[in-house]
């Protein structure tokens, strides 16, 4: 809607990472961070994620990654106030 709204917060986050470097090698991370306003009473955020990588063969990779993000004070009215989101690629090292 075009207006600007200014928040001071505080940040609090985990983060969780597990590797396999055997052959295949497996990848996983998952974090969560949390941002509680400080100027704005009651409002806060997240941001959550969990991400799989997996070496198919030999330096070739399928991840598979999900995330959520929440407001519970979104600053458009009538905006949700949940959002997800997955994706998946492939990739190659060398």
């Amino acid at each position: 809607d075009g207006q600007t709204q200014e928040s001071l917060e505080l940040l609090l986050g985990l983060q969780y990472d597990a590797f396999r470097f055997d052959t295949p090698e497996l990848q996983l991370t998952a974090g969560l961070a949390v941002f509680p306003s400080l100027t704005i009473g009651g409002r806060v955020r997240t941001a959550a994620d969990v991400k799989l990588r997996y070496e198919v063969i030999k330096d070739f990779f399928l991840q598979l990654a999900i995330a959520h993000a929440y407001d519970s004070e979104p600053q458009s009215v009538g905006a949700a106030s949940s959002d997800y989101s997955i994706t998946t690629s492939v990739g190659y090292t060398f």
